[in-house]
């Protein structure tokens, strides 16, 4: 269980840090804030 979760996790953070490179430092810091 705590494999898979931490698995996610670590999906979804990749996503977001895709994200914020494409959009941007002051998008993903927006992003991040709310």
């Amino acid at each position: 269980m705590a494999g898979l979760n931490f698995g996610l996790l670590t999906t979804l953070d990749m996503g977001r840090f895709m994200l914020t490179t494409s959009y941007g430092s002051e998008g993903g810091r927006r992003d991040t804030t709310d």
